[in-house]
C-alpha cells in the first residue's frame, strides 16, 4: 500500500512540472528531473527483487565458485563381486548374488566464467571430479565363491570360505562452453549454455576368496570420449539476496572404452596361482549423458565491485552406458565370453559451496 501511495505522490508531484513545461527555465527543469530520478531510485530501493538485476550489464562480470560435492554412485550391472549358495538344491534356485553398494562419497565442482560488457553473452569452464570406493564381505554357506570370474566356479563347493569384495570409481569432466541470459521479467532469467564436454570415467571391481590359495579376479573399464552439450535453466529472485536457480545439461560423448579382467586360478596340478587376462579393447561407442540441479544462492555486497556468493543443493548425472561391462558378472567366460556390455553410471546428492562475483 505504501508504494502505492508513493506512486501517486512521485506523479502528483510530476504534474505540476508537465503542466508548466513550457513557463520553466532551463535550470529550473534541470532540477525537476534530477528530483524524479532521485525518486525513482529510491522506488528500485523500496522493491523486493533489483529492477537492475537484469542481465545485459554496463560491466564485465567475473564468477569463480568452488564447490564440495556428496554424490552416491549407482551401477546397474557392474557390482556384483559373489555368490552365496543358501539351501543344497539347484544353482538357479538357491544363488543369493552378493552385490557393492556405493554411499556418498565427497568430490568437487569448480567453475569461472566471464560475462562480456554490455552483452547477454559469456563464456564457462567448469570442472568436476568424483573419486569413489565400496567395499564387504560375506561367508558362504551350503557353497559359492567369488564372481567376475573367466573359469567356471565350483559354486556347488560346501566348504565354507570368505568372500570379498572391492570397488573403485574415478571420473574427471570438463566443461567449455558460451552463455547467453535473457531477463523474462524482473523476477526471473533465462539461461542457456553451448559447449564442449571431455570425460574420463574408470572403474574397477575385485573380488577374492580367503584361504591359502586366494584366488581373486579384478575387472576394470576405462572410458574416455569428448563431444557437445547443451543447458538451459532459469534464475529465480526470491528475497533479501536469496535466487534459485534451476537448471539441466544433455549432451553426447564419443570415445573409445576398454575393460579388460584378470582372473587368478588355482592350477591343480602345480597348486600355483595362474592369471588368465580377457581384454575388450578399441571399444568405440557413444555414451549419452543428462543430468539436472536445483541450487539456492544467496548473495552478500562486500563493496561496489565484490560480491560473495554461498549455495547448496541438489544434482543428479548419468552417463548411460559409460561403464564397459563386458566382462562383470560373467561366470564360465574361457568358453562364451561376451563383449560390449555397459552399465550406467549415475551420480546423484548433494553440493554445498562458495564463490565470488567481480565487477570491473
Amino acid at each position: 500500500m505504501k508504494k502505492y501511495l508513493f506512486l501517486c505522490a512521485l506523479f502528483c508531484a510530476s504534474a505540476p512540472a508537465v503542466a508548466n513545461a513550457q513557463t520553466l527555465s532551463i535550470e529550473e527543469a534541470t532540477q525537476k528531473i534530477k528530483y524524479l530520478e532521485e525518486q525513482i531510485q529510491i522506488l528500485k530501493k523500496s522493491l523486493p527483487v533489483n529492477i537492475e538485476s537484469a542481465k545485459n550489464p554496463d560491466k564485465q562480470q567475473l564468477d569463480v565458485s568452488v564447490s564440495a560435492t556428496f554424490l552416491q554412485p549407482v551401477l546397474n550391472d557392474f557390482n556384483i563381486y559373489g555368490a552365496n549358495i543358501t539351501k543344497a538344491s539347484s544353482f538357479s534356485d538357491s544363488v543369493e548374488w552378493k552385490t557393492l553398494d556405493y554411499g556418498f562419497n565427497a568430490g568437487i565442482d569448480s567453475s569461472i566464467s566471464y560475462q562480456f560488457q554490455n552483452s547477454q553473452f559469456g563464456i564457462a569452464l567448469d570442472y568436476s571430479s568424483l573419486n569413489a570406493n565400496a567395499s564387504d564381505s560375506f561367508k558362504t554357506k551350503k557353497g559359492g565363491g567369488r564372481s567376475n570370474t573367466i573359469e567356471d566356479e565350483d559354486y556347488d563347493d560346501s566348504v565354507s570360505r570368505t568372500v570379498s569384495g572391492k570397488s573403485s570409481i574415478n571420473l574427471y569432466d570438463w566443461k567449455l562452453g558460451s552463455t547467453y541470459s535473457t531477463a523474462l521479467n524482473e523476477v526471473v532469467d533465462l539461461n542457456f549454455g553451448l559447449g564442449l564436454q571431455l570425460s574420463n570415467i574408470n572403474a574397477s571391481i575385485k573380488s577374492q576368496e580367503s584361504g591359502s590359495t586366494s584366488e581373486s579376479s579384478k575387472v576394470t573399464s576405462d572410458f574416455q570420449g569428448w563431444g557437445p552439450y547443451f543447458g538451459s535453466g532459469i534464475t529465480v529472485a526470491l528475497f533479501d539476496g536469496f535466487t534459485l536457480n534451476v537448471g539441466g545439461k544433455a549432451g553426447v560423448l564419443f570415445g573409445q572404452s576398454n575393460a579388460k579382467i584378470v582372473d587368478y586360478d588355482l592350477n591343480e596340478e602345480t597348486n600355483n596361482l595362474e592369471n588368465i587376462v580377457w581384454t575388450d579393447n578399441a571399444d568405440v561407442r557413444s555414451v549419452p549423458t543428462y543430468g539436472f540441479d536445483a541450487v539456492i544462492d544467496y548473495t552478500a555486497k562486500l563493496s561496489d565491485s565484490l560480491n560473495l556468493i554461498v549455495n547448496g543443493g541438489y544434482q543428479y548425472n548419468n552417463y548411460v552406458g559409460g561403464v564397459n561391462s563386458s566382462f562383470s558378472n560373467m561366470a564360465d567366460m574361457e568358453d562364451s565370453p561376451s563383449l560390449g556390455k555397459s552399465s550406467n553410471l549415475i551420480l546423484q546428492g548433494w553440493k554445498a559451496g562458495i564463490g565470488f562475483s567481480y565487477l570491473f
